[in-house]
């Protein structure tokens, strides 16, 4: 394994040379030495380290602190501050730039590698905690209905693009505030205020409906009429850490188009569920990441016992992250299935994105998608979701990399007993084939690890089956029953 890449930002000279030779002793590489902030950022972009050990106190209108949030925020490069300075208003401006350590001055070589093998091994973790909570938050504002969450005081710390187009308020200028004053709401007969459902939400730690008389009254004085329900969000230990504000603009109707009424809990379900899903779906793929990860660094790591417990306490929160996702992704499939018609080429191009980025970097997606495919009936939101994990499924199957083909075909199965998949019975399906080609090494037991996406396809009106040629090919086969007329006829 090549050394890490070490710049030195150090504007004495025979201190920076004392620490490029210890570095080379430990056995790292020094890409650069900088002695001003100006020049620790040029150098930065020339040579893009993988870690800079910068001194708070340069010499010049810019100290280490400036360079370090320039470093953080243009190039993402992790920081290690060395200096002999910790005073409380130094150290408040340094934990602005988001450092992965310091080293007090003087320093010996043990503390020196304990700091950057910390840091180098950290970076990563943190940096896919902040990608899986951007995923999270595009996953979020995808929702058609208005969710706001808030933490345990009840400040906002996140609304969706429905609840900024409904409340009036932008993320940004309501992040922090109090619930209250983002959803002011009316009731609709008598026209007084009403109460704030979240505040009664983490005062008694259960759930409530809006109710069917709440009137809305945004940021500029409009009103809308809307349903919806507040439900507290707990820790894997069961304390109540924030609260959901889920809500709709009510329909004028009450009737479906189907003529049977919807229930305000059969909403509720329907978004908590596809929330719940999409949330475990993104921490359970991060998740295990950051747990082997931090199993290699803690073999690394056996002489350094304060290095270990940090480790240690970033793995149990993990773990305790993990059983969470699992009750979410349990709660989700508790949605009540919404067949629809639509057209199932249209549903895979427009996953293309998501699919990709759920693929990863290594495998590289490609569509072949049959005009023939036609229009089938199933839960949409359901098949989006379990084409989202057999992506990642398939991301386990080819860690080498490789090619990820998603084809869609129709199939007719007949009723003469010449059946091309067992498990259907006669009739028009739609098929939808994710193959992965080349040399691909699936996981230990894959039936066990998609038995839930199995159980999600057949919530949505399909069948799953898993076909596993060794060293060849592994594909995942989705059949949907084909739509007998078009949609709305």
């Amino acid at each position: 394994m090549k050394p890490a890449r070490i710049l030195v930002v150090e504007d004495e000279g025979v201190v920076a040379a004392d620490i490029e030779e210890c570095l080379k002793k430990l056995g790292y590489s020094v890409v650069a030495s900088a002695a001003t902030a100006a020049a620790a950022i040029r150098k930065a972009v020339e040579k893009e380290p993988d870690l800079v050990l910068m001194d708070i106190r340069l010499k010049g209108p810019l100290d280490g602190v400036d360079a370090a949030g320039e470093l953080h925020h243009r190039l993402g490069i992790p920081v290690v501050f060395l200096t002999a300075y910790a005073d409380a208003e130094i150290l408040e401006r340094a934990k602005r730039t988001c450092p992965s350590g310091y080293i007090l001055k003087p320093f010996d070589e043990r503390s020196l590698r304990s700091a950057i093998e910390i840091a180098l091994h950290k970076h990563p973790l943190e940096q896919r905690l902040i990608d899986s909570e951007r995923r999270l938050v595009m996953a979020l504002r995808s929702i058609h209905e208005a969710v706001i969450l808030t933490d345990a005081r009840g400040a906002v710390t996140l609304m969706n693009r429905p609840a900024e187009a409904l409340t009036g308020w932008k993320q940004a200028e309501a992040a922090g505030r109090r619930v209250k004053e983002v959803f002011v709401s009316l009731h609709a007969r008598r026209g007084s205020l009403l109460s704030d459902p979240i505040g009664h939400v983490l005062r008694e730690g259960v759930g409530m409906g809006l109710g069917d008389s709440r009137v809305l009254v945004a940021r500029d004085g409009s009103e809308t009429w809307i349903h919806g329900s507040a439900v507290p969000l707990r820790d894997s230990e069961g304390r109540t850490i924030g609260a959901a504000l889920v809500f709709h603009p009510a329909e004028l109707s009450p009737l479906e188009p189907s003529g049977s009424i919807r229930s305000l809990e059969d909403r509720r379900l329907e978004t908590a569920g596809r929330l719940a899903g999409e949330v475990a779906a993104g921490f359970s793929r991060e998740l295990e990441a950051i747990e082997r990860a931090g199993a290699a660094l803690l073999r690394r790591l056996n002489t350094d016992p304060e290095a270990r417990t940090e480790i240690e306490t970033l793995l149990a929160a993990a773990a305790r992250s993990s059983r969470l996702a699992g009750q979410l992704a349990r709660y989700s499939r508790r949605r009540l299935p919404r067949p629809e018609v639509f057209d199932l080429n249209e549903v895979v191009a427009g996953l293309d994105s998501l699919l990709q980025a759920a693929a990863g970097k290594r495998l590289q997606v490609v569509f072949a998608l049959d005009p023939s495919a036609g229009r089938v009936v199933a839960d949409r939101g359901q098949l989006e979701h379990v084409l989202l994990n057999l992506a990642a499924e398939a991301r386990h199957a080819a860690s080498e990399g490789g090619e990820l083909t998603v084809e869609t075909r129709p199939l007719r199965m007949s009723p003469d007993g010449n059946a091309v998949v067992e498990e259907l019975a006669p009739g028009a399906y739609g098929a939808i084939l994710l193959i992965c080609a080349g040399n691909p090494t699936p996981a230990e037991d894959p039936e066990r690890r998609i038995s839930d996406l199995r159980e999600l396809t057949a919530l949505a009106g399909g069948r799953l089956r898993l076909k596993i040629e060794p060293g060849r090919l592994v594909s995942f086969e989705i059949y949907l029953p084909a739509a007998g007329e078009p949609l709305g006829g």
